[in-house]
Protein backbone atom coordinates (compact mmCIF):
# COMPACT_ATOMS: atom_id res chain seq x y z
CA UNK A 1 0.00 0.00 0.00
CA UNK A 2 1.56 3.34 -1.06
CA UNK A 3 2.42 5.89 1.62
CA UNK A 4 3.20 9.63 1.49
CA UNK A 5 6.91 9.30 2.22
CA UNK A 6 9.38 6.57 3.18
CA UNK A 7 9.66 5.53 6.83
CA UNK A 8 12.87 4.55 8.64
CA UNK A 9 12.28 2.77 11.93
CA UNK A 10 14.90 2.25 14.63
CA UNK A 11 15.58 2.77 18.32
CA UNK A 12 15.89 6.31 19.62
CA UNK A 13 19.70 6.21 19.20
CA UNK A 14 22.11 6.67 16.31
CA UNK A 15 23.26 3.05 16.06
CA UNK A 16 22.94 1.07 12.86
CA UNK A 17 20.36 3.39 11.31
CA UNK A 18 22.61 6.45 11.34
CA UNK A 19 24.40 5.59 8.09
CA UNK A 20 20.96 5.16 6.46
CA UNK A 21 19.95 8.60 7.72
CA UNK A 22 23.19 10.03 6.27
CA UNK A 23 22.47 8.46 2.89
CA UNK A 24 18.86 9.70 2.81
CA UNK A 25 20.04 13.18 3.79
CA UNK A 26 22.77 13.14 1.13
CA UNK A 27 20.18 12.18 -1.49
CA UNK A 28 17.79 14.85 -0.10
CA UNK A 29 15.04 12.24 0.36
CA UNK A 30 12.13 13.36 2.50
CA UNK A 31 11.36 10.56 4.97
CA UNK A 32 9.80 9.92 8.36
CA UNK A 33 12.16 8.85 11.13
CA UNK A 34 10.17 6.55 13.44
CA UNK A 35 11.82 6.01 16.82
CA UNK A 36 11.23 3.16 19.26
CA UNK A 37 12.03 3.07 22.98
CA UNK A 38 12.76 0.05 25.19
CA UNK A 39 9.16 0.23 26.41
CA UNK A 40 8.02 -0.41 22.83
CA UNK A 41 9.83 -3.74 22.81
CA UNK A 42 6.73 -5.38 24.24
CA UNK A 43 5.18 -4.76 20.83
CA UNK A 44 5.64 -7.11 17.92
CA UNK A 45 8.30 -5.13 16.04
CA UNK A 46 9.98 -6.08 12.78
CA UNK A 47 13.75 -6.41 12.64
CA UNK A 48 15.33 -3.02 13.27
CA UNK A 49 16.27 -0.97 11.43
CA UNK A 50 13.55 -1.22 8.83
CA UNK A 51 12.68 0.94 5.82
CA UNK A 52 9.27 1.22 4.19
CA UNK A 53 9.40 2.82 0.74
CA UNK A 54 6.59 4.97 -0.66
CA UNK A 55 5.41 1.94 -2.66
CA UNK A 56 4.95 -0.02 0.57
CA UNK A 57 8.06 -2.19 -0.03
CA UNK A 58 9.56 -3.10 3.37
CA UNK A 59 13.25 -3.92 3.86
CA UNK A 60 15.03 -4.66 7.13
CA UNK A 61 18.67 -4.68 8.21
CA UNK A 62 21.22 -1.97 7.50
CA UNK A 63 23.11 -3.20 4.42
CA UNK A 64 20.06 -4.30 2.39
CA UNK A 65 18.41 -0.95 3.18
CA UNK A 66 21.48 1.03 2.07
CA UNK A 67 21.72 -0.96 -1.17
CA UNK A 68 18.00 -0.62 -1.89
CA UNK A 69 18.05 3.16 -1.39
CA UNK A 70 21.17 3.57 -3.53
CA UNK A 71 19.77 1.37 -6.31
CA UNK A 72 16.43 3.15 -6.30
CA UNK A 73 17.49 6.78 -5.92
CA UNK A 74 21.07 6.98 -7.23
CA UNK A 75 22.41 3.74 -8.79
CA UNK A 76 25.82 5.27 -9.59
CA UNK A 77 26.57 5.09 -5.85
CA UNK A 78 26.89 1.32 -6.23
CA UNK A 79 29.77 1.64 -8.70
CA UNK A 80 30.11 1.33 -12.46
CA UNK A 81 33.16 -0.94 -12.65
CA UNK A 82 34.20 -4.14 -10.91
CA UNK A 83 36.72 -2.16 -8.86
CA UNK A 84 34.14 0.42 -7.79
CA UNK A 85 31.61 -2.29 -6.88
CA UNK A 86 34.24 -4.08 -4.79
CA UNK A 87 35.02 -0.84 -2.97
CA UNK A 88 31.30 -0.27 -2.31
CA UNK A 89 31.05 -3.78 -0.83
CA UNK A 90 34.08 -3.13 1.35
CA UNK A 91 32.60 0.12 2.68
CA UNK A 92 29.22 -1.59 3.19
CA UNK A 93 30.82 -4.20 5.42
CA UNK A 94 32.22 -1.40 7.57
CA UNK A 95 28.71 0.04 8.00
CA UNK A 96 27.49 -3.12 9.74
Amino acid sequence: MPIDKPVLGYFDIRGQAQCIRYLLSHLTCDYEDKYYTPEDMGLCLPALPYFVDKTGETISNTIPILKYIAEKYYPDLLGNSAEDKALVEKVAMEAE
